[in-house]
């Protein structure tokens, strides 16, 4: 499996357009003293609406990302997804793109016909971004700000039956380099696809679980 550092970063800032730097009060009775009033109301606002930021995530092992991109982006904004975590996408490199309705797709992957994962963000999350950490073709973190805290979005993609023992130990090694990479003050939410289950039962499950598992 094709991989890169844990170390390796692909940094992305945003900033708020609304911020307004320098300004000051200016004198009663002027028209842009009216403005600068509007303006502090318009802040008051934003930030009630900051305290109660309500966030609906999803995880898809998509199969591939080849032509799917619009359909992706139409299903998310049906079902009003604001953060989605994809595996098996199947697109080679390191990017970001616009795929439609909005939403903005952050993806890592270094093969175009196996493995490769991703986040899709929409317009109100991706402009919150301050870092995006592309570990390797199974392993992606995008650092949001979220009421005022640092918000780690995690898309795993861990390797599936048949992988050599020796591409296991690699993924989960460098899964806890990664993990031990967030600071415990940071919130963490993770969603992926970890090929595995725990325990043989299967009661109601079993059209998607075979019965095969640890006990």
């Amino acid at each position: 499996m094709n991989s890169t550092s844990c170390g390796t970063y692909d940094r992305a800032r945003a900033y708020p357009a609304g911020d307004a730097q320098g300004q000051h009060p200016a004198p009663v009775g002027s028209g842009q003293g009216l403005s600068h009033l509007t303006e502090r109301v318009r802040r008051k606002r934003r930030a009630r609406r900051e305290k109660n930021v309500r966030v609906r995530f999803a995880s898809w092992n998509i199969g591939t990302m080849t032509g799917r991109g619009r359909e992706l982006a139409d299903v998310l904004k049906r079902r009003r997804v604001n953060v989605a975590c994809l595996q098996e996408t199947k697109w080679k490199g390191n990017k970001a793109r616009e795929i439609g309705e909005g939403y903005k797709f952050y993806y890592c992957g270094s093969d175009g016909k196996r493995n490769g994962v991703g986040v899709v963000l929409d317009s109100g999350m991706k402009e919150r971004v301050t870092d995006v950490k592309r570990v390797n073709d199974r392993m992606i973190v995008v650092k949001l700000m979220i009421e005022n805290k640092v918000v780690n979005v995690v898309s795993v993609y861990a390797p599936q039956t048949g992988c050599e023992e020796s591409v296991k130990e690699k993924f989960w090694e460098e899964f806890d380099c990664m993990m031990m990479g967030i600071p415990e003050r940071e919130d963490v939410y993770m969603r992926g696809d970890f090929n595995g289950h725990v325990g043989r039962v299967n009661d109601g499950y079993e059209r998607v679980h075979g019965g095969w598992g640890y006990e």
